[in-house]
């Protein structure tokens, strides 16, 4: 539903031909301790940070492509795309 509420449904937000098949696949029993360094992010810290937490993605799927797994960024630089949102369905 976020997909429809941001006008970009069905590009986003279902998997079926013709739609980008992001997914993340998370391991449920996976134990880690948030950190920074933990999270591939430029802001190199988090506000949980310290924070112990159960269940923590394993891998990431962008338009069919492994971008991520096991804590190893596998993408390539240039392979996100921006998407402008449509219509805003609660305006």
């Amino acid at each position: 539903n976020p997909a429809k509420l941001f006008g970009l449904y069905p590009q986003k937000g279902i998997l079926r031909v013709g739609s980008d098949g992001d997914l993340v696949l998370v391991d449920p029993n996976l134990e880690k301790t948030m950190a920074g360094d933990l999270l591939h992010s430029k802001a190199g810290y988090t506000p949980f940070h310290g924070i112990k937490v159960k269940g923590f993605p394993v891998m990431t799927v962008s338009r069919g492509r492994i971008i991520y797994r096991n804590g190893e960024f596998t993408g390539e630089a240039g392979w996100g795309r921006f998407l402008k949102a449509g219509q805003l369905f609660w305006v």
